[in-house]
């Protein structure tokens, strides 16, 4: 981590420090290991989880010389009865701390050049100025106490040694060296993020802004990273972002530099209207004309697995994470809506996009919801389960199954116990009005894991409100959490 954060050096306009403060053999476990918990259970200090504690921090700083008893904590390993104040109060407050560990500010470089702390603390629209305050006052305090006891020692801290502006070496107090390179990255880039369920031919066009822009940051990027990403959280949540509605750090940081001008993704649109197997509904929503297809039928799923056998063939060799039969997801008539996985869907848009030239994607989340909230609300719809659960010898286990091992639940069939009721968009469009049913949606944040929702509640596959944070995963059909995961295909039209 801290290699990454000496880049600063060579992508910013700041001096080259003499010194670094890494960690490199720093006692923690003698000064602050363990502090949180006997500051937390000291009555006399009071201690609380992720609050600054103002008053503690000012008497360590202004009592340098303090010792306490912790004779009676419980839960110290100390063998001494004492032990610094200052310690005791440092360790109660390092997740605060964690924050400021950055080279925005001066904290852990020397000589100090800038007078500043930087904290990763974000705040959203709606926080108080006395919030702020607070914050900033206990984030200026842990970091002068903090820097005041890393100071009074060398461990922790190497030596900075500048070869050329394209090297630099780390010299530590024992003669140890490190370097870092101008350049340099973590790791190499990864060009198929959704291996082994998906190659890159089978990731449709629209579906590839995620990889898209991973791949610019990796190859074309060239500024101060730590920077740069702690501008995109501010600008997130100066912006109406919320933690509950969070979606994903790579999608922040697209976001933010799209904003900027320094990246940009343009989505394609069809021009013409093309001949396609399936119908489509036309639908504006959030000033886009869409057209949007029912969902895909089981007998689609069918001439599709018939038209592309290699697909389903490599995904019956995947042996970690193995996504679901869908023999048994799907062994009703044709013409009920498919159970499938999130990769299974991008697969089978793939194909629609090759075959026909169509710019197909699935629906954004704040597209299902404008959908589904223009849809007519009926009363009179069945209460009855949609979903049974049944194996081989004809035994029902009603809409839930029991425990079970793995390759016997893969077998159970999972079946409609009779046709889907539908809600009905202005547009023709039908959603199933149950909560057995959920949509596989486009956004995918990290690639493993996508977002579903059900389509009569408009919660989460798991049953969340926060449906941008809860995603499911993507080589599921639903039915561990005893429902069906379907799809529809979407494209934006000029």
């Amino acid at each position: 981590m801290w290699k990454s954060w000496l880049i600063v050096f060579f992508s910013s306009d700041l001096a080259m420090p003499e010194r670094v403060f890494t960690g490199y053999n720093y006692d923690y476990a003698s000064d602050f290991d363990d502090g949180y918990w006997r500051f937390n259970h000291w009555p006399q200090l009071g201690g609380r989880q992720g609050l600054y504690q103002l008053e503690h921090l000012r008497g360590a700083l202004d009592k340098p010389e303090k010792l306490v008893d912790i004779s009676g904590i419980w839960g110290c390993r100390r063998k001494s009865d004492h032990m610094p104040y200052a310690s005791l109060v440092l360790g109660g407050h390092l997740w605060e701390l964690r924050t400021c560990f950055n080279l925005r500010g001066d904290l852990l470089i020397s000589p100090a050049m800038q007078d500043k702390t930087e904290p990763s603390t974000y705040f959203s629209s709606k926080a108080t100025d006395e919030a702020k305050a607070k914050s900033k006052k206990g984030d200026q305090l842990v970091c002068e106490l903090f820097r005041r006891e890393i100071e009074m020692q060398d461990s922790g801290w190497v030596e900075v040694i500048q070869y050329n502006d394209q090297l630099v070496f780390l010299k530590g107090a024992d003669g140890y060296y490190d370097f870092v390179l101008k350049g340099i990255k973590k790791e190499k880039f990864n060009h198929q993020i959704y291996a082994p369920y998906l190659k890159p031919s089978d990731i449709p066009r629209q579906m590839n802004d995620l990889y898209d822009f991973q791949r610019w940051y990796y190859f074309e990027y060239k500024g101060w990273h730590e920077q740069d990403i702690h501008k995109a959280e501010q600008y997130f949540y100066k912006h109406g972002g919320k933690v509950t509605t969070y979606p994903g750090e790579w999608n922040v940081w697209k976001g933010y530099f799209s904003h900027i001008g320094q990246y940009d993704y343009k989505a394609i649109k069809a021009s013409i209207e093309k001949a396609a197997p399936i119908e489509f509904k036309h639908v504006e929503v959030g000033g886009k004309k869409l057209n949007i297809s029912q969902l895909i039928t089981i007998d689609e799923i069918v001439k599709f697995s018939n038209q592309y056998p290699e697909y389903f063939e490599q995904r019956m060799k995947i042996d970690e994470r193995k996504p679901d039969l869908l023999e048994s997801m799907n062994s009703d008539s044709g013409e009920f809506p498919a159970a499938v996985t999130w990769f299974d869907a991008c697969a089978y848009l793939s194909h629609i996009e090759r075959t026909y030239q169509l710019p197909v994607r699935l629906l954004m989340l704040d597209e299902f919801r404008a959908i589904r909230n223009l849809c007519a609300n009926e009363n009179n719809f069945s209460n009855q389960s949609l979903l049974e659960f049944t194996d081989h010898h004809g035994n029902s286990y009603g809409s839930s199954a029991p425990y079970m091992e793995e390759a016997d639940f893969q077998a159970l069939l999972c079946k409609y116990t009779r046709e889907p009721e539908y809600l009905l968009h202005p547009s023709g469009l039908k959603l199933v009005n149950s909560n057995q049913f959920c949509e596989w949606l486009y956004e995918n944040p990290y690639g493993m894991e996508a977002l579903a929702i059900r389509s009569k509640s408009l919660k989460s596959a798991r049953g969340s409100s926060n449906v941008e944070r809860d995603a499911f995963p993507a080589w599921s059909t639903g039915k561990y959490h005893y429902c069906k995961i379907g799809f529809r295909v979407c494209y934006e039209v000029a």
